[in-house]
């Protein structure tokens, strides 16, 4: 265990009280090869969550000058893009909401303002959305007037059974390069190897279980605890745990939503989209669970593989039954893909 990863865990995962503090500072004290957290830390999401913790509390004159620098600069960085995509945002969401179209922002758009409460502190890559089925080409018309276009075509994607979001782009955005738009009308479906091994899951429910939300000023539907709670789980999972960030999404919701979370009711919602062994895992592997969570974070990124979501679900799928419908379901994975690669090939 290299001791500036466990550096960066400990700061993603912020410090209890002033006898965790004074741990910190120790350790602190010791000969660490900054260039390699700085350049880490970037990589799993947590840089600028580093860099608010030591000003937050006085630990600069711990760091040599060029590194703390170095994190002020990510977090500038960081804190100007953010500010563009909130401001994207707000007009990508008044055209919706001019045309009556419900939708519910995920990922960092809620993320960043409403639990991290501090936007910099939450990297964005692009603006997420839910958007009910039906109001799907209505919703990419009116990307379309703003300057969007489709990286695929949209007729072909709707009817894909295992299609779950479309990717909008809009080139030469203000002073960014571009915007890209995610939109999606599942969120527990949200890819297509879960959509093989997990239930279908009720869309008309999750719609109303949203509540009211306010989103830098725009008054939007956000989803519920425990279903924000469940579905970043089920994201971190989906990507293999491969950056920090997604389980500091997840320590940083139970923190925030402390008083509003049961968790029987998010196990049971867990249970009925046939992900409780996803929200288990994720869950556990939480910065909040401490060193041992710590120590299976890092096995599980030196195991990190492309089908690795697929085979932990199998393998932690609890029932016989159970164990055999995922796998039969991955038989029908691999033939999807080979009659695909085949139609491809001939076309």
């Amino acid at each position: 265990m290299r001791k500036e990863d466990y550096f960066i865990w400990l700061f993603a995962r912020g410090f209890r009280d002033t006898l965790d503090l004074k741990s910190i500072e120790l350790f602190l004290r010791q000969e660490l090869k900054w260039k390699y957290i700085i350049d880490t830390a970037q990589e799993e999401g947590v840089a600028c969550l580093i860099y608010n913790r030591i000003k937050e509390n006085s630990l600069e004159h711990f760091l040599p000058e060029y590194a703390l620098n170095h994190l002020e600069t990510i977090y500038y960085s960081h804190s100007a893009h953010n500010t563009l995509i909130y401001e994207e945002f707000q007009l990508v969401a008044a055209a919706l909401k001019k045309e009556s179209i419900s939708f519910i922002p995920l990922k960092g758009l809620i993320l960043a303002a409403n639990v991290y409460k501090n936007i910099a502190l939450r990297p964005m890559k692009d603006l997420d959305f839910l958007v009910k089925k039906e109001d799907l080409k209505s919703s990419v018309r009116i990307f379309k007037n703003l300057g969007y276009h489709l990286l695929l075509d949209l007729d072909k994607t709707l009817i894909n059974p295992y299609a779950y979001s479309i990717t909008l782009i809009k080139e030469n955005a203000g002073n960014a390069s571009f915007f890209s738009i995610d939109l999606h009308w599942h969120i527990f479906n949200s890819s297509w190897m879960m959509g093989f091994l997990a239930k279908e899951t009720d869309s008309v429910q999750i719609w109303a279980d949203a509540r009211s939300g306010v989103i830098e000023g725009i008054n939007t539907l956000v989803l519920s605890p425990q279903l924000l709670l469940v579905y970043l789980c089920l994201n971190a999972f989906n990507h293999g745990f491969a950056r920090l960030i997604m389980l500091v999404d997840i320590n940083r919701v139970l923190k925030e939503y402390k008083d509003e979370i049961d968790l029987d009711q998010v196990k049971a919602l867990a249970q009925s989209f046939g992900l409780l062994n996803v929200l288990d895992i994720a869950s556990g592997l939480s910065p909040g669970q401490g060193d041992s969570a710590f120590r299976s974070y890092q096995q599980l990124k030196r195991l990190s593989f492309y089908g690795l979501p697929v085979l932990l679900y199998i393998a932690t799928v609890k029932g016989i039954f159970a164990k055999t419908r995922s796998a039969a379901r991955l038989s029908m994975i691999i033939t999807y893909l080979f009659c695909r690669r085949l139609g491809h090939k001939n076309a």
